[in-house]
């Protein structure tokens, strides 16, 4: 019964150094507009191409921001 933030935000209540990557369609107005500001985050707009994919994964991956 939770939406995406409300679930990132517990998360990173229950485990503080987990980083997270966010896919959506909203644009970042609407984004603002949901509170999406759960740190460590990062945020892949669809459709997405699966190079940018890759990309964010090997980073999240090796810890880099």
């Amino acid at each position: 019964g939770m939406n995406g933030v409300e679930l990132a935000k517990r998360v990173k209540e229950i485990h503080p150094s987990t980083r997270l990557i966010f896919m959506t369609a909203y644009s970042e107005g609407e984004l603002a507009g949901k509170g999406l500001s759960v740190g460590g985050a990062h945020l892949l707009h669809k459709p997405i191409r699966v190079l940018k994919l890759a990309q964010v994964v090997a980073e999240v991956l090796e810890g880099t921001p």
